[in-house]
């Protein structure tokens, strides 16, 4: 399956209309905003679709960005919150030569939380995640050459807010990512195409000002 720029847009556009939906069906009023920080590992399997030659690999990833939520503490049961940010991605194979994918991109999440405990100055919760992102790069020792990778993965994470000022939210979580992935490369001239599945443990942790 060859990466199609449209789709990519067309899931971006759905991104939005999802946001605005929930802002519109929000107390606005209660809405926080900030950056955050995202580390994640773990491990999955490589595919070329050519040939049908696979590989195992271990997957890491760090991303820093804005995230928006609309219930940081006590406002409602239900909360949504959307991750966007720029990230580095490194995909190491267990093939014979060690090839290294070193991957920048932009991932977008979305996290729909249910609140298990409500208070002024915490909230518990946890829920379903989606999550979205295309990377581009190359190989560690420049064998392979344009990669492009779509990825689409959905998840599960539990976090919790706890004001420690006036307008400021502590907001740690943690959870975990199930991803498929395509996308194609180039390697001794010729682009070829891929498919990937991995699964990933994430830490999260964002500052929101309400």
């Amino acid at each position: 399956m060859r990466f199609s720029p449209k789709l990519y847009m067309v899931h971006l556009q759905f991104e939005f209309t999802v946001l605005c939906f929930c802002l519109l069906t929000t107390n606005v009023f209660a809405v926080a905003v900030g950056p955050y920080l995202d580390l994640s590992k773990g491990s999955g399997e490589f595919e070329w679709n050519w040939g049908g030659s696979s590989f195992d690999f271990d997957a890491w990833s760090g991303a820093v960005g804005f995230v928006l939520d609309t219930a940081p503490t006590n406002e409602s049961v239900f909360n949504y919150r959307l991750n966007v940010g720029v990230a580095r991605q490194d995909l190491d194979f267990k093939d014979s030569v060690g090839t290294t994918f070193e991957l920048t991109g932009v991932a977008v999440e979305n996290v729909f939380g249910f609140a298990l405990v409500r208070e002024p100055g915490l909230r518990w919760w946890v829920g379903p995640l989606v999550d979205l992102g295309y990377y581009a790069g190359e190989s560690k020792d420049d064998s392979i050459k344009d990669v492009g990778i779509f990825e689409l993965g959905i998840g599960a994470a539990t976090g919790m807010n706890f004001r420690a000022g006036r307008n400021v939210i502590i907001a740690p979580s943690v959870g975990v990512r199930f991803t498929g992935a395509v996308g194609n490369a180039k390697s001794a001239g010729i682009k070829e195409d891929f498919s990937a599945g991995f699964t990933t443990g994430f830490a999260n942790l964002a500052v929101l000002f309400d």
